[in-house]
């Protein structure tokens, strides 16, 4: 394939049962408009910008996938040897996902080394999620003395996570290490005295999409609960318990596909794995507020694998970058693109972006500073 300064890309949709069926959904109508068509009986998870090769982007008019076109040249796509840095995705959970953390370096080589299956990459994966309508999450330990509070209050939740002097590591550890049956009856003791406080409706919400014996369903009374407006975000480091609840989300994140689940689902768990990884910060967990520059936004994140901006202005930038058009056009190097489109621009030769008035259009790109890992 000939060099260009810009690839249209068709990305992969998704269909995680969590996903929506909802026909105005932003990810399905992108998908029809662009990308793959999604049956009114299927549910649209996630749509896939990137190279990584659980669902590789497809290069048009050629056919080829972005991941083939890459390796071909990594030095003209990329600056480097090696592999895309990111994946860029379009979200849209109908029902909360699992309670989940991503591990670190260190622990991804550690954990593709022993089960490949079930950890198929030996990455990392830090990830940044934007609201773009009616995002919730639960996102890191809260307060200590909040949730002490919670257990004084419940004592049947605090029967089966231990003793008042444990702490947040033994609480959350007897809570996720609990057989079904004694959840179950501390969830019908719970149930009993709840309030209408958001994080119990959000467990009354959990019981009844999960029944009563996944420990997943506590989760509100340890992890913050979270309402994010749209363009608001929050960075999920290494090792961080979340869970997105709801919403339709964009996200970047290094290109690693690896998930430590232990709750809230049917696919594979991993308890011991999840409690001994975890960092127990505690405390209220930070929404990202963009900075503004020149052309756009930017949002700052501590990692160099990835850098999402949204631009307003027209902008001359090099790559690797995937540009997407969330809403209206825009115009690249003097080609128009409708909404919903995805282009990847190359590092070797920059292009001028332009949105058109009214437009949202993201850039997901590897920033200048970035390293390829050993």
């Amino acid at each position: 394939m000939s060099r260009r300064s810009h690839y249209l890309l068709k990305c992969p949709v998704q269909k995680y049962h969590w996903g929506s069926l909802d026909a105005e959904s932003i990810l399905r109508r992108i998908a029809f408009k662009a990308h793959e068509a999604v049956l009114e009986d299927e549910p649209a998870a996630e749509l896939w910008m990137g190279a990584h090769p659980t669902a590789p982007s497809i290069v048009q008019p050629e056919n080829e996938s972005l991941a083939s076109l890459i390796a071909t040249e990594p030095d003209y796509f990329l600056g480097h040897g090696g592999h895309l840095s990111f994946l860029f995705k379009i979200l849209h959970a109908d029902r909360p996902l699992s309670i989940q953390a991503h591990p670190d370096r260190t622990l991804a080589k550690q954990l593709h080394a022993r089960d490949a299956k079930n950890y198929p990459d030996p990455n990392h994966k830090p990830e940044l999620a934007m609201c773009i309508q009616d995002m919730r999450a639960l996102v890191g330990f809260r307060n200590e003395n909040e949730i002490r509070v919670e257990l004084e209050r419940h004592a049947a939740l605090l029967e089966i996570c231990g003793h008042i002097e444990d702490g947040v590591r033994g609480w959350y550890a007897g809570l996720m290490r609990t057989d079904g049956e004694k959840v179950a009856r501390a969830a019908e003791r719970v149930r009993s005295a709840v309030s209408r406080e958001p994080e119990e409706i959000c467990f009354l919400d959990l019981c009844g999409i999960y029944g009563d014996r996944d420990p997943g369903i506590f989760a509100p009374f340890f992890l913050n609960y979270m309402e994010l407006a749209h363009g608001e975000a929050i960075f999920l480091g290494p090792n961080e318990p979340h869970s997105y609840l709801g919403g339709e989300i964009l996200e970047c994140m290094a290109a690693s596909d690896n998930v430590v689940r232990a709750g809230l689902t049917t696919k594979y768990c991993d308890v011991d794995t999840l409690v001994s990884m975890l960092h127990y910060r505690t405390g209220p967990h930070q929404i990202v507020k963009p900075v503004q520059e020149a052309n756009g936004l930017r949002y700052p994140v501590p990692v160099n694998d990835f850098a999402l901006h949204k631009i307003n202005q027209p902008i001359h930038r090099r790559g690797p970058a995937i540009v997407l058009a969330l809403k209206g056009t825009m115009e690249i190097n003097g080609e128009i693109f409708p909404s919903g489109s995805a282009v990847f621009i190359p590092h070797g030769q920059p292009s001028t972006l332009a949105p058109a008035s009214g437009s949202e259009i993201y850039s997901c790109s590897t920033p200048e500073d970035f390293n390829p890992p050993d």
